[in-house]
């Protein structure tokens, strides 16, 4: 799951906290650097905004190489 952090004023960090508990693979989009967020996210994969294609192009890979099931 991709996440903004805050959106329109809303932030997601209690969906964030369900989809990792639920194993789901998560990435935060914020402009807040990793000491704003709470500790529980210090760990989580952050893309900075504004992000370039490129820099998610490798946050992905780095976190989905080797995740696919075989069909």
């Amino acid at each position: 799951a991709i996440l903004d952090v805050k959106l329109n004023g809303v932030d997601s960090l209690d969906l964030a906290d369900d989809l990792i508990a639920r194993e789901i693979p998560v990435i935060l989009v914020t402009d807040y650097d990793v000491a704003s967020l709470p500790p529980r996210f210090a760990e989580t994969p952050r893309l900075p905004k504004p992000f370039n294609e490129s820099a998610f192009d490798r946050l992905a890979a780095d976190l989905f190489v080797g995740d696919a099931s075989p069909t």
